[in-house]
This record gives structure tokens, C-alpha cells and sequence, in this order.
């Protein structure tokens, strides 16, 4: 009897430390954080969408540590590719805070050649709805970052909150 329950305990042990118990049964991806202001437009526009210009710099030039006032990056968990979204306003100042999202493959890299650190960028998904609140939709496959911004003019100090599924294990 007691090899039976060894056994049994073995087997149970070794199913959850194995990498496709740990892939199917893999947690959401929570991430949370605050976008203080909206980024004005590349030729100072103080009107319209998201400008992720600036976050995005910030995000390169600081080597991935800071995104700046203008947004926060948030890196993808590969788990999450393909799952369901959701962004989600949790607070801001005026009520009214807009946040949008835009996923990357590569944000670009830091290049003297380049003053406005265009070259190299791969965006594989943006989700700019145009109300107060944020997004959801699918987390694009490749994606390594997603950048959160406030849409100029609807708000400001826009705290939030990101969860991402994996995606439903397909039935054979």
C-alpha cells in the first residue's frame, strides 16, 4: 500500500513539474501602472489619438527601464500569445482617461544615424479606440512589448490595469 501511494505521489509530482502541465495550466498575465500624461504628436499636435513616439524613445534610449510620463511598456508573456486581452482604467484625474495600446515585435534600437529612432520598429497590433476606457482583443502572436499611452485630451495620470490569457488548449 505504501509503494501505491508513492507511486501515486510520484506520478503527481513529476505531471505538475512537467513543461506542458506548466503550458496548459499557465496563469494570466497581470501587469499594472500609471500613464501620467498624454505625449504630444510628433509636429506638436495637442489633439487626436495616442502618440507612442515619445514612451517608446524613453523606452530606448533608458535601455527598457522607463517608458517616461508618456506610457508604460509592459514585456508579453509568450504564453499569452493568441489569448484574450483586456486593458482596463482604474483611476485617472479627470474621468474621462482614454488608454490605448499598441504590441511590438521590436520597439527599434538606439541609433546616432537615426535623430528620430525610426528604423527597426515592427508594431504587430494597435488598439486605439477612440472613448474613454481602455482595450481588449487578442494578444498578437510575436509580440515582445505592448506600450499603454493616454489619448491627448482625455485626461490625465491614468492608472490601470492588464490582464492577458493564454489561449484555450484546442480539442483534438
Amino acid at each position: 500500500m505504501k509503494r501505491a501511494i508513492s507511486l501515486v505521489l510520484l506520478a503527481t509530482l513529476v505531471a505538475a513539474l512537467s513543461p506542458l502541465a506548466a503550458k496548459a495550466g499557465a496563469p494570466p498575465q497581470k501587469e499594472e501602472g500609471t500613464v501620467l500624461l498624454a505625449g504630444p504628436g510628433p509636429n506638436g499636435e495637442t489633439t487626436g489619438g495616442c502618440w507612442t513616439g515619445w514612451a517608446r524613445r524613453f523606452w530606448i534610449f533608458s535601455g527598457g527601464a522607463t517608458a517616461g510620463p508618456f506610457g508604460s511598456m509592459i514585456e508579453i508573456d509568450k504564453t499569452t500569445w493568441n489569448g484574450k486581452f483586456k486593458l482596463e482604467v482604474t483611476g485617472g484625474a479627470a474621468g474621462t482617461e482614454d488608454l490605448d495600446m499598441t504590441y511590438y515585435v521590436e520597439t527599434g534600437k538606439v541609433d546616432p544615424t537615426d535623430p528620430a529612432q525610426q528604423g527597426g520598429i515592427v508594431e504587430s497590433s494597435s488598439y486605439l479606440t477612440r472613448e474613454a476606457g481602455g482595450e481588449a482583443g487578442i494578444v498578437p502572436k510575436g509580440s515582445t512589448v505592448a506600450l499603454v499611452c493616454l489619448a491627448i485630451g482625455s485626461g490625465f495620470n491614468a492608472d490601470w490595469a492588464y490582464t492577458a490569457t493564454p489561449p484555450a488548449k484546442k480539442k483534438k
